[in-house]
């Protein structure tokens, strides 16, 4: 269900978005849970790598916690086909990318035990393709 979701985007006006910078801000945010995974630098996340952290997450979590996922891939993204050749217009949509800047939340969890949540934390970090940091809110 939640796959579904991610892939398809309806309500966009133009299907087809124009690359730009991903400056240097860092994006405060209000913390909802206890831990808080956060990025360490500028990348890109598509639907794919968000899926397979929150699966990590639920397979460890299980019904002792609660888990908030802050991020939506929104940014189309067009790929060419193979052996085409350069010119002929922008390629067809290819599927959709969230722009992570440095210092954003990508997930909240609640969990009781700060040893189990720093293992939790290294394995759903291997999911994605930068660093991030582990925050303990309160």
């Amino acid at each position: 269900m939640f796959k579904r979701q991610m892939s398809f985007l309806k309500g966009k006006k133009f299907s087809k978005f124009r690359k730009s910078r991903n400056n240097n801000c860092k994006t405060l945010y209000k913390y909802y849970c206890r831990y808080s995974i956060i990025s360490c630098c500028n990348s890109f996340l598509n639907s794919s790598q968000i899926e397979a952290a929150r699966k990590v997450l639920v397979r460890n979590i299980r019904n002792n916690g609660r888990i908030v996922v802050r991020v939506f891939p929104d940014v189309p993204i067009t790929k060419k086909p193979i052996e085409v050749r350069m010119g002929s217009g922008k390629g067809d949509l290819f599927g959709y990318i969230y722009r992570v800047k440095k210092g954003s939340v990508i997930i909240d969890y609640d969990f009781s035990d700060y040893n189990l949540s720093l293992k939790i934390h290294k394995l759903t970090s291997m999911k994605f393709p930068f660093r991030t940091l582990l925050v303990k809110n309160y």
